[in-house]
């Protein structure tokens, strides 16, 4: 894959939120075929940043795509399905989709035009990153990759050292953590199917786990690095930030719908792990208004 060209007499390592779209058009079409719309673009020390819609594919593609590098792709609009090492992977407004280098996926479904904030690694960080894209944690690189995103849109706000950072914390491999307790998988597999239902207590979670309430809070705490409530409060504020991206319902709808008090403390929250309230997170991120 060639390098993306970058403007005269500005350094190759340097944002650009507003790219050259004939010369940036024509690279893209030669190493992703015709028919993609590139609406902002940033080439950084190690990363390229791009925002871009694809075309429609209705059937079942024969041809599969292929990531050079390693890849996070970061859903912004439309939904569909694509095949990836061996699994199918349903994905809509705020799903990340980490890739391996020189991994080959295939799309199975794409019935509208989707909009995506693709973040590649290059050059010489390839080899420091190949291995450590992986859906390790979900709400970590959503939440990274909607901030780089929102970055790179919004091109008179972007700060090239804020968006190395955020790529540099998007790719970086997980933290090591204690051994996972016995229990940890029950515990969190109930969390994620009933986090939209009314907020367990300790003592019930210990029931599940088979231990005593304060050891479960010890133990769950130095596993995932925070209390059993803010893991809570993450699904939860996941499931809103979906919903934000894909709907127009209400807000208020929205905060109850995913298991909050009421708005304004959907609201607290919501800005405590995006960096925005609801209302402009939407204003980038949610679907037109018809």
């Amino acid at each position: 894959m060639t390098t993306p060209p970058s403007r005269s007499g500005r350094s190759r390592d340097s944002y650009r939120a507003h790219p050259d779209s004939t010369r940036l058009q024509s690279y893209w079409n030669a190493a992703y075929g015709s028919g993609h719309r590139v609406l902002r673009h940033a080439v950084l020390p190690g990363y390229t940043l791009t925002i871009a819609e694809f075309p429609v594919r209705r059937r079942p593609g024969d041809a599969p795509h292929a990531c050079r590098y390693p890849t996070v792709d970061i859903v912004l609009r439309g939904d569909g399905v694509e095949r990836y090492r061996g699994e199918q992977r349903r994905w809509s407004p705020g799903t990340v989709l980490p890739y391996r280098a020189d991994a080959e996926y295939y799309t199975v479904e794409q019935p509208v035009t989707p909009r995506v904030c693709k973040v590649r690694a290059t050059g010489r960080k390839v080899a420091g990153v190949s291995d450590a894209v992986q859906p390790h944690d979900h709400h970590r690189l959503s939440r990274i990759a909607l901030r780089i995103s929102r970055t790179l849109h919004d091109g008179s706000l972007a700060d090239p050292l804020t968006l190395e950072s955020l790529c540099e914390e998007l790719f970086a491999p997980p933290v090591s953590t204690p051994w996972p307790p016995s229990w940890g998988d029950r515990v969190v597999d109930y969390l994620r199917a009933h986090y939209l239902d009314a907020t367990p207590t300790l003592e019930e979670l210990g029931r599940i786990a088979g231990v005593h309430p304060s050891h479960l809070a010890r133990a769950f705490r130095a596993w995932q690095g925070c209390t059993v409530g803010d893991y809570l409060r993450r699904l939860r504020v996941d499931a809103a930030t979906r919903r934000l991206m894909a709907t127009r319902e209400p807000l208020a709808e929205i905060a109850l719908s995913a298991g909050f008090y009421d708005q304004s403390h959907f609201g607290r929250l919501f800005k405590t792990t995006h960096g925005v309230t609801p209302a402009e997170f939407r204003r980038q991120f949610g679907p037109p208004i018809r």
